[in-house]
């Protein structure tokens, strides 16, 4: 009997640690390194998103050649859990070469970006980056692209439920962060920030591209495949490496295949 109050005591201190610490572990904040810019390269607009916790900047960057007479897709990109916006400019800068404008999200908490983040916060904070970027004259608001990597895959698949885009890309990305529950021998019900990507890919009637590595050590291959069979009009590419090892230029090549198969690249209208 002492020995089962000690594992059950053991049991329940874990499970108010999880409770308690699981932010840090699905935003781990502290662990993106240094902000590789601190102001907007040239050429990049800033968007300035007013939120319960202030104002949130993320950057734009227009395609171009993009005007009101000649509106372009564009694409909003959420990134992985211990990035940032500025670390992803290599992606900015292929989009923008075949035509499409770009928008950065930052994370509440993230950087210089103040308030903390969750996923009620994050989802509404990209449905407004969306209505944003729909009131800008060169975006043509029916080419929206949503491109989210890990953890920002389930921020798009929730806007995406909120407010459709003409494709969404997710690269790296898992069934839900509750399934993640069982490897600490918790419940799902425990987690605060489920993502429940597998529900949302069920109830979305546009066309998905699931990008990931076969080696994929944090979020396994599995995860995509299960997405694959639950999506209503998916593909899945499959690629060499591991969950940061993916060559980034093959996943763009895919990308950019798929989206303009889908009828949402530039040279397609």
């Amino acid at each position: 009997m002492p020995l089962l109050l000690t594992l059950l005591a053991a049991y329940a201190l874990l499970a108010l640690a999880l409770l308690l610490f699981q932010g840090r572990l699905i935003f781990p904040r502290h662990a993106t390194g240094p902000v590789l810019l601190e102001r907007p390269p040239e050429g990049c607009v800033e968007a300035i998103i007013e939120t319960d916790d202030g104002d949130l900047v993320c950057w734009y960057f227009p395609a171009d050649g993009a005007s009101a007479s000649n509106p372009v897709p564009c694409v909003l990109f959420a990134h992985g859990n211990a990035e940032l916006m500025s670390h992803n400019l290599d992606l900015v800068h292929r989009y923008r070469a075949a035509g499409f404008g770009v928008l950065l999200m930052e994370y509440r908490g993230y950087g210089d970006a103040p308030g903390t983040p969750t996923q009620r916060g994050l989802t509404a904070d990209a449905v407004a980056l969306v209505r944003w970027l729909e009131a800008r004259p060169e975006v043509d608001a029916e080419r929206l692209v949503y491109h989210g990597r890990s953890i920002g895959g389930g921020v798009m698949c929730q806007a995406a439920l909120v407010r459709q885009p003409a494709a969404l890309v997710l690269e790296s990305t898992f069934t839900s962060v509750a399934s993640f529950a069982p490897r600490f021998l918790m419940p799902p019900a425990i987690v605060r920030h489920p993502f429940r990507n597998d529900r949302a890919l069920r109830d979305l009637p546009i066309p998905i591209l699931l990008v990931h590595g076969r080696a994929d050590e944090i979020v396994p291959v599995r995860h995509a495949q299960t997405l694959h069979e639950l999506a209503r009009d998916s593909s899945l590419v499959e690629l060499e490496g591991g969950h940061n090892s993916v060559d980034p230029v093959r996943v763009f090549e895919h990308t950019l295949a798929f989206l303009r198969a889908r009828g949402v690249g530039t040279d397609t209208r």
